[in-house]
């Protein structure tokens, strides 16, 4: 059985967070971090959002990519 949602979200977030915070570029995710859904990946864009105000740093603006 696969990892949960709850914990894949938390997981990814913390790895978006640390690329970040070193400035790595960002890539594919590895597999059991990538979202498998819309409603996960949008789990993600919340958590990490929150995790940025709860250090203090806001959201500026939004970039849309289309393909």
């Amino acid at each position: 059985m696969g990892m949960s949602e709850e914990i894949r979200v938390c997981r990814a977030v913390e790895q978006l967070l640390k690329d970040r915070d070193e400035n790595a570029r960002f890539g594919d995710s590895p597999v059991d971090l990538t979202p498998p859904n819309l409603p996960e990946g949008y789990k993600v864009q919340d958590a990490l959002i929150k995790r940025y105000q709860d250090r203090g740093q806001g959201i500026d603006g939004w970039k849309v990519g289309l393909a």
